[in-house]
């Protein structure tokens, strides 16, 4: 459609189309079909960042937003208004990209807002009270799969071994890490060989380099 003429691009039943098979239509329409609700909830509900193209109203709008964060939640990005200081609206966000979106709330953080929001992500956020996970080694296990020799707490002489399998991320880790310690809080502050402190936004980080 970027290569439409003016009157498609115009054509509102062409736009809904169009922008239901490919959200990035809605940065090149007129700014009255990124007013169009419609419209945009059709773009949002196939890529939820495209609610940067929305008109500001739209972006203001409630379950617009929602509907957006329920496909991509680092779409928070965007809303306006009140919206990322809204409670339920950061959660439903942060549910859809393991709590990486609360960055962008306009929230005071909590304990408990951060359990929530956190949801799916052990590894834990700045303030947040939770125990040092030091990992001492990481090299090739059994069968291809990763082997990573872990301190939790302040005593390097407790140590763990997890083996995990190829393609494992720090994410992953983190979670074997607090069910193996039966970690009340959920979450682990991490530190791997290089990296002084591991943040939540690298929970996809593989611990191995590989193809």
């Amino acid at each position: 459609l970027q290569f439409a003429s003016a009157a498609l691009r115009a054509d509102r039943n062409i736009v809904l189309a169009a922008a239901s098979k490919d959200a990035w239509v809605i940065a090149t329409i007129s700014p009255e079909l990124q007013a169009d609700r419609e419209v945009v909830l059709a773009a949002v509900r196939q890529n939820g960042l495209a609610l940067k193209h929305a008109a500001p109203h739209l972006r203001m709008d409630r379950e617009v937003v929602c509907a957006a964060l329920m496909q991509d939640g680092i779409a928070l990005q965007y809303a306006l208004g009140d919206l990322r200081a809204d409670r339920e609206v950061v959660i439903t966000a942060c549910r859809s990209t393991r709590g990486l979106a609360l960055e962008h709330a306009e929230l005071p953080r909590d304990a408990s807002l951060e359990r929530e929001a956190n949801l799916g992500n052990h590894i834990a956020w700045r303030g947040q009270r939770a125990p040092m996970a030091s990992v001492i080694e990481i090299r090739p296990g059994r069968e291809d799969g990763v082997e990573v020799s872990v301190a939790l707490g302040l005593s390097a002489q407790a140590t763990t071994r997890h083996d995990l399998p190829t393609g494992a991320t720090l994410g992953d880790l983190a979670r074997a890490i607090v069910q193996r310690g039966e970690v009340s809080c959920g979450a682990v502050y991490l530190s791997v060989p290089g990296r002084v402190c591991v943040e939540p936004f690298d929970a996809g980080d593989r611990l191995l380099a590989g193809p």
